[in-house]
């Protein structure tokens, strides 16, 4: 591997996972075992339709770097070498905003295996109820 792809590679890692102005601590339920890991979230409240209407869509992402996953001892990929985040395995990731706690589904996984970064797309799954922060 290029010197300058494994800098990439880290400082991806850096941005996602340890720098405090990007990374949100969140906690994943994969497999029935609760992970507490750092990326950075990103929610979304209004969305378009396919004909370019605003519509109401409570959806986020959570993005990852695979370290970060490593370190943290998570079998996100399976001895096929896909992520298996989503196909029926559950993962529900717990974030707390500025405003509230929400629990979410990985309906959706996008990963860039080259730089290591991993985008969950993910649907809110608490009902639309927050509990709203003291």
């Amino acid at each position: 591997m290029s010197r300058l792809l494994e800098k990439s590679i880290e400082m991806a890692d850096n941005v996602l996972s340890k720098y405090d102005h990007w990374k949100t601590e969140c906690t994943l339920n994969f497999m029935d075992v609760d992970y507490v890991l750092f990326g950075s979230y990103i929610r979304h409240n209004t969305k378009f339709n396919e004909v370019g209407m605003r519509v109401s869509a409570i959806n986020a992402t959570m993005t990852f770097h695979a370290r970060e996953l490593k370190r943290n001892n998570v079998p996100f990929v399976n001895d096929g070498g896909v992520i298996q985040l989503t196909n029926g395995a559950g993962a529900m990731i717990t974030v707390t905003d500025e405003i509230a706690t929400r629990v979410y589904s990985v309906a959706h996984v996008t990963p860039d295996e080259t730089l290591g970064i991993i985008v969950c797309e993910l649907q809110l799954k608490n009902n639309n109820k927050i509990t709203v922060m003291p």
